[in-house]
C-alpha cells in the first residue's frame, strides 16, 4: 500500500497501522508514505506528479522482470533524498512482489480455421477438437 495522503504518516507512526494489520494472521504487507510527521511535504509544481508518486512510477517502469515493495521503497528513498522528506514505511512478512513480468507468457493464436465441414474428426484434428471424452463415453 502506497500512501500519498494527509495523515498517512500519523497512521503508521502512532502504531495504529500495525495494530490493525496484526489482526490479519499470516498477512504480508508493506506501507510506504512520503514523509515523516515532523517534515514538511513538498510539491513539484512544474511536474505531472509530486515527488512521491513520481518515484513510485519510476520504480514500476523499470525493465526488471520483477519489482518488489522494497525496490519501490529504495527508489522513493533515493528520489526523496535531499528533498527534505524521508519516507516512512511499515512492513511484515517479507518483501512483496508488485510487478512480475516473468509470469507473462504470450501465446500465439493459430489463424487456421478449425471448421472441418463434413470431414471426419481425426487424430490430426484432435488439438482443435477436445473436451467431449466424457460425453462420448456416456453415449457409447
Amino acid at each position: 500500500m502506497l500512501l500519498d495522503c494527509c495523515h498517512a504518516r500519523s497512521f503508521i507512526e502512532s502504531g495504529q497501522a500495525r495494530e490493525k494489520l496484526n489482526v490479519l494472521n499470516d498477512t504480508r504487507y508493506c506501507l510506504i508514505t512520503a514523509y515523516r510527521s515532523f517534515e514538511q511535504a513538498y510539491e513539484m509544481t512544474d511536474a505531472q506528479h509530486s515527488i512521491f508518486p513520481a518515484a513510485v512510477f519510476a520504480a514500476l517502469r523499470k525493465e526488471e522482470s520483477q519489482v518488489t515493495a522494497l525496490d519501490v521503497l529504495c527508489q522513493v528513498e533515493n528520489d526523496l533524498s535531499g528533498a527534505g522528506q524521508e519516507p516512512i514505511y511499515l512492513e511484515a512478512g517479507g518483501d512483496l512482489p508488485i510487478v512480475d513480468r516473468r509470469s507473462v507468457q504470450i501465446q500465439t493464436v493459430s489463424e487456421e480455421c478449425p471448421y472441418q465441414r463434413l470431414q471426419a474428426f481425426t487424430p490430426e484434428t484432435a488439438a482443435v477438437f477436445f473436451g467431449r471424452v466424457a460425453v462420448t463415453q456416456q453415449l457409447v
